[in-house]
């Protein structure tokens, strides 16, 4: 059980990691989108759109994995 639990504290390392750098990814293409919206530059500002959208789907992913660790084990 102690080994599962290292385990898995480890893997929850990783996923906050990932959040991490995928809130800092969303971030940038923010920036990126709001540049693009001010010079009224539709085709790049369509395919930011995109990145947003796939960056919040796995996001999301992140998220529930982590959620369902801290179901799993909530002392940490």
């Amino acid at each position: 059980m102690c080994d599962t639990t290292a385990r898995y504290r480890s893997f929850r390392h990783e996923l906050n990691r990932e959040l991490v750098a995928l809130d800092g990814q969303a971030e940038k293409l923010h920036a990126e989108l709001t540049e693009h919206v001010r010079y009224n530059r539709s085709l790049d500002a369509f395919r930011v759109q995109g990145d947003l959208r796939s960056v919040a789907v796995n996001r999301r992913s992140v998220v529930n994995m982590l959620s369902a660790i801290a179901c799993r084990f909530p002392s940490n």
